[in-house]
């Protein structure tokens, strides 16, 4: 008896496919609208991330370089040259 009670019980507080997207609607709009902007300013000005923001530049910076070097004329002379050796 319990179980058929549970069963009913069950079976009237099941949504209906229009109560499911309203609520799917509803949590979207709070994701887009208020958790994806608090977590864009937590990322980009937020004390936490901060060591990752640095590592972030420090790869774009090394990036610039990187391609500035290879058109350098000290590039031509040294760079790819195998000249160093290492300390063993």
């Amino acid at each position: 008896m319990a179980l058929k009670n549970s069963q009913r019980d069950h079976e009237k507080s099941q949504l209906s496919q229009s109560d499911v997207k309203k609520v799917s609607n509803i949590s979207s709009m709070i994701t887009r609208e208020i958790i994806l902007p608090e977590i864009e300013g937590e990322i980009n000005e937020g004390k936490n991330f901060a060591p990752l923001r640095q590592i972030f530049h420090a790869l774009i910076l090394a990036t610039w370089f990187k391609k500035r070097l290879r058109s350098n004329i000290l590039a031509e002379v040294y760079a790819d040259r195998k000249k160093s050796q290492r300390n063993r």
